[in-house]
């Protein structure tokens, strides 16, 4: 099994051509019609006869919408090896090209994000190697700065929520901490909502691409949520799956940072919630 072709959408095929080609360096490989489209791939000049990247029309509305949530939310939607990602970054920027990342380690990569100018956002990355007869070992990351301001949330909270009417009662308890390392803050989760037994796991961590506090929940009853935090002085919000999203949830701290009042919303429904500390930080 091999892979012989990819693709990513593309808003104009003509203008993808030119950018993919002319700026990128890449060549073409492929120009056919294909009703009022056509099926244009192109390929690497150092491998033209490896895997074709096809650059395909969004025409249909899921591929819009998915195109719009990748870009909104910071994510490539392809990925491209370099030699060398300074040079390669250097060359580029002289050629126009607008980058949301500039050359970043992480962790055995070097990587960079740019735009496309066709409605993508694409990865370009290369092997970090240490300099010509250096031998020194790799050096140890260090959490993001940003991480920190989750440190507000370390200990025991007791939640009490209701919905709208007799028998919307929520309760429960969720516990934060650190994961050794400090790269990662796990909340453990335990309530009843509603009558409904839910225990489950939050990892939020810090995305390096999209530059924000991104989180994973796994449930007891089989489910994943994506999520993104935002903490202010004084406020907390979370957003599902992404920024502006009509799921979220907004809160203000008390004055002594101990307890949290907000609501849940989302379209359809919500709930209100006090979220008091149980033990200290």
């Amino acid at each position: 099994m091999r892979i012989k072709l990819s693709s990513v959408f593309v808003d104009d095929q003509e203008k993808a051509r030119r950018f993919y080609t002319e700026v990128m360096g890449f060549v073409e490989k492929r120009d056919l019609p294909a009703g009022k489209f056509r099926w244009l791939t192109v390929v690497s000049p150092e491998e033209p006869g490896g895997p074709e990247l096809l650059l395909e029309p969004n025409e249909n509305p899921a591929a819009k919408a998915f195109m719009k949530a990748l870009f909104d939310q910071g994510i490539p939607a392809a990925a491209f090896a370099v030699d060398d990602i300074q040079q390669e970054y250097e060359r580029l920027k002289r050629a126009g090209v607008r980058f949301t990342l500039e050359p970043t380690p992480m962790g055995p990569v070097t990587q960079a994000v740019l735009d496309d100018t066709c409605g993508n956002l694409i990865q370009i990355y290369s092997a970090a190697s240490p300099m010509p007869g250096a031998e020194t070992p790799p050096q140890p990351r260090e959490p993001a700065p940003e991480l920190s301001r989750l440190d507000i949330l370390t200990g025991t909270w007791t939640l009490e929520g209701r919905e709208s009417g007799q028998w919307g009662e929520i309760r429960g308890k969720v516990t934060f901490e650190w994961l050794e390392g400090g790269f990662f803050f796990v909340q453990h989760i335990d309530i009843n909502y509603i009558g409904l037994k839910i225990r489950g796991i939050e990892i939020i961590g810090y995305d390096m691409v999209t530059q924000a506090l991104t989180s994973h929940v796994f449930d007891n009853l089989g489910n994943t949520f994506d999520y993104m935090w935002e903490i202010g002085d004084d406020t907390l919000m979370i957003w599902g799956g992404y920024v502006g999203s009509p799921a979220h949830f907004t809160g203000r701290f008390s004055a002594d940072r101990n307890q949290i009042t907000g609501r849940w919303e989302w379209p359809g429904g919500g709930y209100e919630a006090t979220i008091t500390r149980e033990t200290s930080r």
